[in-house]
Order: structure tokens, then C-alpha cells, then sequence
């Protein structure tokens, strides 16, 4: 017999997302692209709306991109925001 799975609850914790944030934009003016990923990622799971989540998702998905290689697929004359606009 099959045991039935819960929905993971989400739960809007602003201070936690936005203590992350600060962590993480510190991480990324320090070019510490993994770390910045880490923090990203703890934002995600403490947002509560949508477009918090999509623009945490859009940070974390070009810092993966820094980290893995910041001199193919990125060109790394681009900033930061620049590169979160290619990947969207």
C-alpha cells in the first residue's frame, strides 16, 4: 500500500528572506558565486509570493551559471544584472 505524501507547506518568513538577500548580494559583490547559489536557494524556501520566488530563482540560476563557468557561457565582461536578464 502506497503512503500518501504531504505538500510541503510554505511559509513567508520576511526576516529569514530578507536576511538572505542581504547575504546573498554581499556574496555576489564579493564574486562568491556558490555561496550566493546557497543563499539564493534559502530565500527561495522562505518567500511567500510568487515574484519574490521568480526573481530569487533568476539570481540563483545565473549565480550557478558564474559558478560553473564564468568564462563560457556568461560572458564576464557582463554584470550582474545583465547576465540575470540573458538567462530570463
Amino acid at each position: 500500500m502506497k503512503q500518501q505524501t504531504m505538500p510541503v507547506i510554505r511559509r513567508h518568513r520576511p526576516a529569514l528572506v530578507q536576511l538572505h538577500q542581504e547575504r546573498a548580494q554581499r556574496c555576489e559583490a564579493a564574486k562568491q558565486w556558490r555561496r550566493a547559489e546557497y543563499e539564493w536557494s534559502r530565500v527561495i524556501e522562505n518567500c511567500g509570493t510568487e515574484e519574490d520566488i521568480e526573481h530569487a530563482v533568476k539570481c540563483r540560476n545565473a549565480c550557478a551559471i558564474y559558478c560553473r563557468a564564468p568564462y563560457g557561457t556568461v560572458d564576464p565582461r557582463m554584470d550582474f544584472e545583465a547576465c540575470v536578464e540573458a538567462i530570463s
